[in-house]
């Protein structure tokens, strides 16, 4: 019983060329950066996100747009009675007339 085998030992082989291997090289440089960047973003909004959320401003935006939220509804119920009120009182003139 073998315990350390030899393995098949094949080169790998690589047919790239020159300039092929330098665009991935290029990609890779650019894609390090640009991933270095987007977490810098992220983090500085994570921290932007945390202080609004302990200074209580996203609470109070919140119920700043409840409070509009229920006066905007309340006004289009409101004019959605009278609309319908003036609709009807003048659907009644008009039948009263025909009559």
């Amino acid at each position: 019983m073998k315990l350390f085998r030899n393995k098949d030992e094949s080169e790998a082989v690589d047919e790239r060329t020159e300039l092929e291997k330098k665009f991935e090289e290029a990609g890779r440089k650019a894609g390090r950066t640009t991933g270095k960047a987007a977490q810098k973003g992220m983090s500085a909004i994570q921290n932007i996100v945390s202080s609004i959320e302990e200074s209580g401003t996203i609470e109070k935006a919140r119920e700043a747009t409840k409070k509009m939220k229920n006066v905007t509804e309340e006004t289009l119920n409101k004019v959605d009675k009278k609309v319908k009120d003036a609709i009807n009182s003048v659907t009644q003139k008009n039948q009263e007339e025909d009559e």
